[in-house]
């Protein structure tokens, strides 16, 4: 059953050897019904609780929410109802099975969707901050406008020989590791 719902993985392999992103292909269908398992709820509202869950970080688009839900109730998962001319969606006797036979799955995707999330969110928030130094000193260094002009410089790259590739690497990952120094 796990194969059929998000059909990307076979049972027993790792999250991280098959995940390479927050939300990996299916895993949205499960944070859905993790939702719906707690309370009915209109596609809108959906959006905002996959939002509040992940501290602002993450707000999927409508669409990938409303193709998701139609596929949980066309395989039995979920269930709507017309409420003041919006559908009202509700976790079904199978989804709720569904959750209970991957429980240790479901769990660890909300821990890492939460834990990234709040990463993400910290990040936000002190890029924030530092734009707000920047406009009281311009003169002060930046790292966001220094990730910017990275930003660009590499996808100036992505046309350029497979030489020139491995050397924009190989300096990559120097500055890793000479900004990880700094954290020591």
């Amino acid at each position: 059953m796990r194969d059929h719902v998000h059909g990307r993985h076979k049972k027993g392999q790792r999250t991280e050897e098959r995940i390479g992103r927050l939300l990996g292909h299916g895993d949205l269908r499960y944070l859905i019904l993790f939702l719906l398992d707690k309370k009915p709820r209109h596609g809108y509202e959906i959006i905002k609780s996959v939002e509040e869950l992940s501290s602002g970080a993450y707000s999927p688009s409508p669409g990938s929410i409303y193709p998701t839900l139609t596929f949980l109730e066309e395989g039995g998962f979920a269930d709507s109802a017309l409420v003041e001319n919006k559908k009202l969606y509700s976790i079904t006797k199978q989804g709720r099975e569904l959750l209970e036979e991957n429980k240790s799955f479901v769990s660890e995707l909300i821990k890492r969707f939460e834990n990234a999330c709040e990463k993400m969110s910290r990040l936000k928030h002190w890029v924030g901050r530092e734009e707000d130094e920047e406009i009281a000193s311009e003169n002060r260094p930046s790292i966001r406008r220094s990730m910017h002009r990275l930003k660009t410089e590499l996808f100036a790259m992505t046309e350029a020989s497979g030489a020139k590739k491995r050397k924009v690497v190989e300096i990559i990952d120097r500055a890793v590791e000479e900004i990880r120094k700094l954290k020591d």
